[in-house]
């Protein structure tokens, strides 16, 4: 029986339910309500910034492609001016270019000075002239017509436009290439009242063009005239000003829509300056670069650029030099002379605060070669009005946010309302069968796994509890099966650890990351680590030492093949090192809840060191070598020496039966003494043939270095090489033919005799050295002459090698033979830079 509680399940589910589900939402209705107005905030920042970093990458992309318009007619005009140096100079024919070159403008009309809403066709050139080689003005074209001019041009003079000397510097131009001259014109002032004591103001002035008060001036295009590369003259192109309003005169900040005139007041406008910083287009023609009547620009450095002058509009305007407006106009024309373009804000001569975009206007002939930069295109709005957009957009905004959080605090409550229904149908169908439930765990966890449940829901409770009755009868059936299997794993285990632990080769495994997780002590003891060391350690870690090694597991980790891999390296102490080895990949059997078990892939490595049966194979293939060398030596040896006694014996008598021919007798002593170099020959490949009789007794290796020292040491004397002798001590008595051992070291010494020529030295020395296979006494003869070379060390020990021409290359096969014979092994090391050493191995039984 189930114990009644006064806080049963009934009530907990149901509180539970509705604390679960009304709190929360609750919670997060009050914190969505207090922190919708952050949001909001945040929104419209974040959208006021956005906005406002587009309208400047607008601004600023519209300011560069007027910028580009402006290029493009600064180009057109010098090719036109090239074209008109072609043809022939003739009134007539530079009348009819100047009527052919026109171009669309807004006027002002010749009543009000307003500009008129239809644009008039002029042309787009003032003047265009031709000078010959001494100044003189030989064509003048104004208003499409030839005027008769004898002006002599040579020296500065003074035009309609100002102070002029462009012939000058177009005839120190070289070759073809054309002078182009600042704006050139007179200044315009700004208009005063009837008395002339009073400046008007800029709000009482319309920004249009004023009558008798519009600015008139031109750019100067001139170049050399060539006939079959000779110059006859300079012809001259006076660009219209009027042009070069049309560019920013009309211009509205964003779109393509154009007004007759700017609204100056509002900051929309555009201008342009040239490379000095003067107003080159301005919708205020005062501000233009003008000159005085004198013809000559002030100076704006100079104190005569006074800023009351600037203000009231008796002077042009210099944006390099007018801080006393803002401080950003000198930067923007500093940063369009270096070539950059860029949105800043400043403020108009009235006060006006204003967005500026400015981009350069690229242009390198004549006065501008030194800048590179004709000047810059400034495009500018109001900052109020620039705000405005973005302003109207984030009250928008705002709005919209208030509406659906006002609307998602009204969800919330309905949510609420229609969760606790819902919490508390819920609950009552949920308890019942858990009541159930509760009574029949009981009796399984006595051991009573027959349970009688019979519920209908109609629902996934009835499967459950369905489920949960037969449920009983399998967990008898398990608990059987997985004692069992427990039982199993263990033995498979131990026989695993067992057959992991005593393996011949090393094993390690490692994960995908290259950390290692086990090795067996065959691995281990190759490292010479413990089975703490090494796991954990990455396989880079632990294979640095081996960089081929490491390659080689690199490049086989993806493949799955178990095939062994023969890898030739070095030890750290640079022994030759030879392994077996092969790589598997291996699989946890637990895969990602993703389904993939490529995450779960390690690696498993297997190796084996084969270093001593390769060289096991290397001396045995030698000695088979060799045991065929010798017997084929004493074949040759049996079978040319006794036709070699023969012949000596009939040289011999001959040569004593023709004792009165001295010639005769001379040839055949050089034939017998030939015969018996024959026959060392023969009696060394018989020593090398030989298996001599062995009888090692048991010596002191030093002794019988001694011993052989007494021999060589005058031989080493007479060659000036010095002698060295460092015995070990306390080396054990060997089993040795003393007589064959004192053979080989003659043999060894002799070759390091032959190649230290007159100077050097021959160390031997005498060491216990304890190795894999044993005890030995190393026996170790160096020198430090020019080395061996690499090519020839695997071949020093075979018959008949060497590079001596009067040597016959069986010295060092005799000593290798030797030193088989008492079980050892001879092994060389040479370097150019500090010799060769021959090691001789010898066991110690």
């Amino acid at each position: 029986m189930i114990q009644k509680m006064k806080f049963g399940i009934l009530k907990k589910f149901l509180a539970g339910f509705l604390v679960l589900s009304l709190v929360p939402m609750m919670v997060v209705g009050m914190y969505t309500w207090v922190r919708m107005n952050h949001v909001v905030e945040l929104l419209v920042d974040s959208s006021r910034t956005a906005l406002t970093q587009t309208s400047m990458s607008l601004l600023q992309a519209r300011a560069g492609a007027i910028a580009t318009q402006v290029e493009q007619f600064l180009n057109t005009v010098v090719i036109d001016l090239n074209m008109l140096a072609t043809l022939p100079p003739a009134p007539e024919i530079y009348s009819g270019f100047y009527r052919v070159h026109q171009r669309a403008v807004w006027v002002p009309s010749p009543e009000t000075g307003v500009r008129q809403s239809m644009k008039t066709t002029i042309p787009l050139y003032a003047e265009i002239s031709f000078i010959d080689l001494n100044g003189q003005e030989r064509i003048l074209i104004r208003e499409g017509q030839p005027i008769a001019s004898s002006r002599d041009l040579s020296s500065p003079f003074l035009s309609k436009f100002g102070k002029e000397n462009f012939f000058k510097k177009t005839m120190a131009m070289t070759g073809d290439n054309p002078h182009v001259s600042h704006l050139l014109g007179f200044h315009v002032a700004k208009p005063e009242t009837p008395s002339g004591v009073n400046q008007v103001s800029d709000a009482e002035i319309p920004m249009q063009p004023v009558k008798n008060k519009t600015f008139s001036g031109i750019i100067r295009f001139s170049r050399k005239v060539f006939n079959h590369g000779r110059p006859v003259g300079v012809v001259s192109l006076a660009l219209d000003h009027r042009h070069l309003m049309e560019f920013t005169q009309h211009v509205q900040p964003f779109g393509n829509e154009e007004v007759p005139s700017p609204n100056y007041f509002s900051g929309d406008y555009a201008f342009i300056f040239d490379d000095q910083g003067w107003m080159i287009t301005h919708p205020k023609p005062w501000d233009i670069r003008g000159v005085g009547h004198t013809g000559v620009l002030v100076d704006p450095a100079t104190a005569a650029y006074e800023k009351d002058k600037v203000q009231a509009g008796k002077l042009p305007f210099n944006l390099l030099h007018v801080p006393f407006v803002h401080e950003n106009y000198a930067t923007i024309a500093q940063q369009v002379i270096q070539g950059f373009s860029g949105v800043r804000q400043t403020a108009s001569v009235g006060g006006i605060p204003r967005i500026l975009a400015y981009a350069p206007i690229k242009f390198n002939l004549g006065e501008y070669r030194e800048t590179g930069c004709f000047g810059g295109v400034t495009l500018g709005v109001q900052t109020g009005r620039f705000h405005n957009t973005v302003n109207s957009t984030s009250v928008t905004i705002r709005a919209i946010l208030k509406k659906i959080a006002h609307n998602y605090l009204l969800l919330l409550v309905f949510t609420g309302v229609i969760v606790a229904m819902v919490a508390i149908i819920l609950s009552r169908n949920f308890t019942h069968p858990i009541r159930m439930l509760c009574r029949n765990m009981g009796k399984i966890s006595r051991g009573n796994y027959e349970v009688d449940i019979s519920i209908k829901t109609g629902d996934e409770l009835e499967i459950l509890f369905r489920e949960f009755k037969s449920m009983g009868k399998r967990l008898k059936q398990n608990e059987q099966d997985l004692v069992k299997s427990l039982t199993d794993l263990e033995k498979q285990a131990h026989m695993l650890n067992s057959i992991f632990n005593n393996m011949l080769s090393g094993l390690m495994v490692f994960d995908k990351n290259g950390t290692i997780l086990s090795a067996n002590p065959k691995a281990t003891r190759f490292f010479k680590q413990s089975q703490q060391e090494i796991t954990g350690k990455t396989i880079t870690d632990l294979l640095a030492p081996y960089p081929a090694w490491l390659e080689l597991i690199r490049n086989n980790i993806p493949n799955t093949g178990h095939q062994a891999t023969p890898l030739d390296i070095k030890r750290p102490d640079n022994s030759p090192l030879n392994l077996e080895t092969a790589i598997a990949s291996l699989l946890d059997g637990c895969p990602k809840s993703n389904g993939s078990s490529e995450e779960n892939r390690s690696t498993l490595l297997i190796f084996r060191d084969v270093t001593r049966r390769k060289n096991m194979e290397k001396h045995i293939a030698r000695s088979d070598k060799l045991v065929s060398l010798g017997i084929l030596a004493a074949g040759i040896a049996h079978e040319i020496r006794n036709p070699l006694t023969g012949i000596t014996l009939m040289l011999d008598d001959f040569h004593d039966r023709i004792a009165n021919k001295t010639g005769d007798r001379l040839l055949i002593q050089r034939a017998l003494e030939e015969i018996e170099k024959l026959e060392n020959i023969v009696n060394r490949l018989l020593d090398f043939a030989a298996k001599p009789a062995h009888s090692p007794t048991l010596e002191d290796i030093n002794h019988v270095i001694d011993d052989t020292m007494f021999f060589i040491s005058k031989q080493c004397r007479k060659q000036g090489v010095t002698l060295n002798r460092e015995p070990g001590e306390n080396l054990p008595r060997i089993h040795m033919d003393k007589e064959r051992i004192r053979q080989a070291i003659i043999n060894i010494v002799l070759n390091a005799l032959n190649v230290l020529d007159h100077k050097g030295n021959i160390t031997i020395t005498t060491s216990l050295s304890r190795e894999d296979a044993g005890t030995f006494v190393l026996l170790s003869i160096a020198d430090d002459g020019p080395g061996i070379a690499k090519e020839d060390i695997d071949m020093i020990f075979d018959p008949f090698f060497s590079h001596n021409p009067e040597g016959f290359g069986l010295g060092l096969s005799i000593t290798h033979t030797i030193v088989e014979e008492h079980g050892g092994k001879i092994t060389v090391e040479s370097d150019p830079e500090w010799g060769t050493c021959f090691n001789i191995h010898l066991p110690v039984s």
